[in-house]
């Protein structure tokens, strides 16, 4: 009897659909910036993002992750709406997943930088199931501006940086 509830008790924790839905998310944005030509006293630095995200299935471990974020990008706080395709793997209680995609972001504040911002972000982490229906989560992922966000003439500056996250999935 007990091999069989431990036979069954794998059996569904490896066939289990993986978490699907809306979610919160925070962590730290490491964000430095690039400029041409180059600039002195600018440009790192480590600040507190958060943001909201929601995943939907495509077709079995294919996802797409839509996210609306808060974040500093050195130079200019923005709101950043990634859209990010995800791969994610039912490894029973442990998820792990690779995401990728484009981000535009909203300028929100500050001088000197452009109203819009369009970057690239590539990454992967971790859910673990806690209980049915929520789901813990980590993840890292790298954020590569393309746009130059300078409204300074003679200047450009792009952005690029690190995103540290952790959050629940409901």
């Amino acid at each position: 009897a007990s091999r069989f509830l431990l036979i069954t008790t794998i059996l569904f924790a490896f066939t289990r659909p993986a978490v699907a839905g809306p979610g919160l998310h925070l962590g730290l944005n490491l964000s430095n910036t690039t400029t041409k030509p180059i600039i002195a006293g600018v440009f790192s630095a480590t600040e507190f993002m958060f943001g909201i995200f929601n995943e939907s299935e495509l077709s079995g471990i294919f996802k797409l992750q839509l996210e609306l974020n808060y974040l500093n990008k050195t130079v200019a706080k923005y709101l950043s709406v990634p859209i990010l395709f995800k791969v994610k793997f039912d490894a029973g209680v442990l998820k792990p997943f690779i995401v990728g995609g484009p981000d535009v972001a909203l300028k929100i504040s500050g001088a000197g930088a452009k109203t819009f911002d369009f970057a690239g972000d590539i990454g992967g982490g971790v859910e673990f199931e806690a209980i049915p229906g929520l789901g813990i989560v980590l993840e890292g992922r790298y954020s590569h501006g393309f746009t130059n966000i300078s409204d300074l003439a003679g200047v450009e500056i792009t952005t690029h940086g690190v995103h540290i996250l952790g959050g629940v999935h409901l």
